[in-house]
This record gives structure tokens, sequence and C-alpha cells, in this order.
């Protein structure tokens, strides 16, 4: 009798610590009604560097100018790296242009969730655009 109250105490703690599902939908935006996202297979290559940042409600002037490079491999890699932070994940381009990245390691650190980031991609010989609304654009050099 003792062992089953003991095996009773112990469940109702654990099963109190189920997993929580952070995805981020509310009630009027259902995970079901997310959006999909459908990869092109398109893929970068190559190392690039920031060389402008133009943000409507930002500063002009921007500290990592010249600093942050991105490489992205034709597998899906994708690899960012300052002077003091390195975000390592995947990243696929979708049928719409939009180039979304999910950060999976910060200073080789895994992360319990991925973070995505989404941007309208603009591609050129040289040097991609990545543009976050209408507010924030990016300019990628390739090196």
């Amino acid at each position: 009798m003792a062992a089953m109250l003991l095996a009773g105490a112990l469940a109702i703690p654990i099963a109190s610590c189920g997993f929580a599902n952070h995805s981020g939908s509310t009630a009027s935006n259902p995970p079901s009604e997310a959006p999909s996202i459908e990869g092109s297979g398109r893929f970068l290559s190559g190392e690039f560097l920031l060389t402008q940042v133009d943000d409507v409600y930002g500063s002009k002037t921007n500290p990592t100018l010249g600093q942050t490079s991105y490489n992205f491999d034709e597998s899906g890699s994708f690899r960012r790296q300052n002077k003091s932070r390195v975000e390592e994940g995947v990243y696929l381009i979708s049928t719409q242009a939009e180039l979304v990245i999910y950060i999976e390691k910060i200073n080789g650190e895994l992360l319990t969730e991925a973070r995505v980031e989404r941007y309208s991609l603009e591609e050129s010989a040289d040097s991609i655009t990545l543009l976050i609304g209408t507010s924030r654009k990016l300019v990628l050099k390739r090196r």
C-alpha cells in the first residue's frame, strides 16, 4: 500500500511536466491556418559581407557593416558571423522568392527551438538584397 501511494505521489508531478508547444499561434490563428512554406529547390552558395543597412525607423549608422559575414551552401546550411556572435542553421528559398532562415545554434549552443527569420529576396550577380517589409533592407555583397 505504501509503495502504491509513493508511486501515485510521483506520478502527479511528472504528469504536470508536459511539453509546451510555443508555436506563436493564437485563437485567431490556429496552427492549421499558419502559412506553409514551399521550397523552390533553389539555393545560394558562397560568402557574403553585409555592406548596407537601410532602416526607415533606425539609425543610419551600423557598427556591424563590413564585419558581418553570411555563408550559404548548396546543401541548405547557413552561418552568420560577426566579431562576437556566430549563428548557424539551415535555410530555404520559397517559391515566393522568400529567404527563410532557421537559426539552430548561437555561439555553438543548440537552441531549444529554432529561431525563424523571413526576408523577401532579390538576387543579382554580385549581391543579394534582403527586405523586411517596407522598412528595412540589408545588402550583402559576394566576397
